[in-house]
C-alpha cells in the first residue's frame, strides 16, 4: 500500500529503479538476454562474445534512454 504522503514521482522512480535492475542483471547473467530477447534468440554480449559485465549493461540501459531523446519517446519509455 502506498504512503498518501510519497509522491508519484518517487514511486515511479523506485519502478524504473527495479525495471533497470532486472533488465541488467538478466543480460549480465549467463542468460545474455531478457525474456523477450531470449524468446526471439537475440543476446547482449562483450566485444569476445561472452558475458556483458553489469557495469556495461547498466550503462548500455540508460544510453538507450538518452538515444531516445531527440524523438520524445524518452518519457514514455521511462513511464511504462
Amino acid at each position: 500500500m502506498m504512503d498518501p504522503i510519497t509522491p508519484a514521482g518517487e514511486v515511479v522512480t523506485q519502478g524504473h529503479v527495479g525495471y533497470e535492475q532486472s533488465v541488467t542483471m538478466l543480460e549480465s547473467s549467463r542468460w545474455q538476454a531478457t525474456l523477450g530477447k531470449r524468446a526471439v534468440g537475440i543476446v547482449v554480449a562483450d566485444i569476445e562474445g561472452g558475458n556483458a559485465a553489469f557495469v556495461k549493461t547498466t550503462v548500455r540501459f540508460f544510453l538507450r534512454i538518452v538515444s531516445a531523446l531527440p524523438l520524445g519517446l524518452a518519457a514514455s519509455s521511462t513511464c511504462s
